[in-house]
């Protein structure tokens, strides 16, 4: 067996973070996931709405290497339709926004949207936003 230790993952996540922007923005059904995209560039034309602020994020609970954040809250998203999320580091810059975590299977969604709010709930179970994973 081989393993890494879910406090070393923790500790790896509290360092990563540590000081960083974090940001959510809406990605449309035209958007095709691939671990080849890199950066919020990336993403070409299939992100609606502007970009929310993530806030409350911690490690740790209920396990040392998950992830949690508050719930979000995208404010008058246009018409359109927003099919997942993509979480990244914010640089200021789309060509250098380090993209984190993608996630399309939210309740919900896919949604249609109209100019309203669009609120995401944070899975409060065990996973919470995710976890990094491995054994022990």
């Amino acid at each position: 067996m081989s393993a890494t230790s879910r406090y070393w993952r923790k500790a790896l996540l509290d360092l990563w973070f540590a000081g960083k922007t974090i940001k959510a923005i809406l990605v449309t059904p035209a958007y095709v996931f691939s671990a080849a995209h890199q950066f919020r560039s990336d993403l070409g034309a299939n992100t609606i709405g502007s970009a929310v602020a993530v806030s409350g994020l911690t490690t740790g609970v209920p396990n040392p290497a998950t992830v949690d954040i508050a719930d979000l809250t995208f404010a008058a998203v246009p018409n359109g339709q927003a099919a997942g999320i993509w979480y990244y580091q914010d640089t200021g810059d789309p060509a250098t926004d380090l993209l984190i975590y993608f996630e399309d299977q939210i309740t919900g969604f896919p949604v249609i949207t109209n100019g309203a709010d669009v609120t995401v709930t944070i899975d409060p179970g065990v996973n919470r936003l995710f976890t990094l994973g491995g054994a022990a």
